[in-house]
């Protein structure tokens, strides 16, 4: 299964609270380019942030949680985090997974926030 990533500049998040602990939020992306990458993927990726960086998951944007923009990474630590775990040349999980590294680098380095959907 996979999932959708998004990298964007802004998002923008509308909470209509229907009360008794529902609520709705519809997200809009502003300059979003958005992909999917398998979970299996995803979960490689998230490996390899735990094992090299503080980063412990790839920020996760979705109607039940709170305010996710407080979990957005800024772009210039996500550059930071890929060129750190890039270093580990060493490390055949990062040499199978460079690519996507490098893109989210590339995308970091121009100013986007990369995010998760929820399931």
């Amino acid at each position: 299964m996979s999932r959708s990533v998004n990298f964007y500049k802004e998002v923008n998040i509308e909470v209509t609270d229907y009360g008794y602990g529902c609520e709705d939020r519809h997200i809009e992306y502003k300059d979003n380019h958005g992909t999917s990458w398998s979970g299996w993927n995803i979960t490689k990726l998230e490996l390899l942030f735990d094992k090299y960086t503080e980063l412990k998951a790839i920020p996760v944007i979705g109607q039940y949680t709170e305010d996710p923009r407080e979990k957005i990474v800024d772009p210039c630590i996500m550059s930071k985090y890929c060129s750190v775990i890039l270093e580990h040349t060493e490390d055949d999980a990062v040499n199978e997974d460079k690519d996507r590294i490098e893109y989210i680098k590339f995308m970091s380095d121009n100013g986007y926030y990369i995010s998760l959907e929820s399931f």
